[in-house]
């Protein structure tokens, strides 16, 4: 994913929901290590806190 504010890429993980390339969203969530990637920075979102 891209932060439209700075540009900055970092990987997401959107639990049971697929996300469109392209797609903007507003979302509430948390960094942290992503075991599958051994990604120290992925953003993890729920689906209660896709907000728009």
């Amino acid at each position: 994913m891209t932060w439209c504010d700075t540009g900055r890429q970092q990987g997401a993980w959107f639990w049971n929901w697929h996300v469109l390339a392209g797609a903007y969203l507003l979302v509430n969530a948390s960094s942290g290590y992503g075991s599958h990637s051994h990604n120290p920075n992925v953003l993890y979102v729920q689906p209660g806190q896709v907000r728009a």
